[in-house]
């Protein structure tokens, strides 16, 4: 996937260059994996990451999101510059200006290399399911009910689902464990989650995650 990401100034991070592909941050709290992601979602889907912010934190961020740093998309560089983005591409120069009138050019270079839907499932897992440069939606890792009332969506993931639940069918907002039908909320925690992001794996062309192992902030 070639996407780059070059973070010159970012909330506290200077000359850090990520390439996203199969990509494994790791390290301890506050050292800037987060910040990264922001960087990359801010270019994704600015109005999304500021809801996120905004529901799930209880913050309005704004000054905060101020930067200098280019994110590379194939033939595509968008640069961020204070809270101005532009966009270079073969098509021509657009910008500096808001984000929602460069927002088709930018969805545009993603498309370009395979990239409409992404989904990022936070450390405190909330998930950011947003189209780029346009709308998004927020849900729960382990809220798969939502997910369950998609009956075309869960034909498509129910045999892998098997490989990781004790269920064996699943079907609007039950799914059946030995000869029970259940509410999904008697799976286990780690169950529900191993469903969510089999799921956005499945549907959405780009997945980030971020956990917590052996004391170590991880972000894939």
């Amino acid at each position: 996937m070639p996407i780059k990401i070059m973070i010159r100034d970012f909330m506290g991070l200077r000359d850090v260059e990520v390439e996203i592909s199969k990509t494994l941050l790791y390290g301890s709290n506050m050292s800037g994996k987060s910040r990264v992601i922001y960087a990359l979602m801010n270019v994704i889907n600015h109005h999304g990451l500021m809801e996120h912010f905004a529901r799930e934190m209880g913050e309005t961020v704004g000054e905060e999101l101020k930067g200098d740093y280019d994110v590379v998309i194939g033939d595509t560089i968008v640069t961020v510059k204070d809270t101005l983005f532009k966009v270079v591409s073969p098509r021509g120069e657009f910008g500096p200006s808001s984000y929602n009138a460069v927002a088709d050019y930018i969805a545009e270079a993603f498309r370009k290399v395979g990239v409409s839907r992404v989904a990022w499932v936070t450390d405190r897992g909330d998930i950011v399911i947003a189209n780029v440069g346009g709308a998004s939606s927020q849900m729960k890792a382990g809220d798969v009910k939502a997910l369950l009332e998609r009956p075309e969506e869960v034909e498509r993931v129910e045999e892998l689902w098997k490989l990781f639940t004790s269920a064996r069918r699943f079907y609007y907002n039950k799914v059946k464990i030995e000869d029970k039908w259940v509410p999904p909320s008697l799976l286990s925690a780690g169950e529900r989650k191993a469903m969510t992001l089999i799921y956005l794996a499945k549907f959405t062309d780009l997945l980030i995650v971020e956990t917590f192992e052996g004391g170590l902030h991880i972000d894939t």
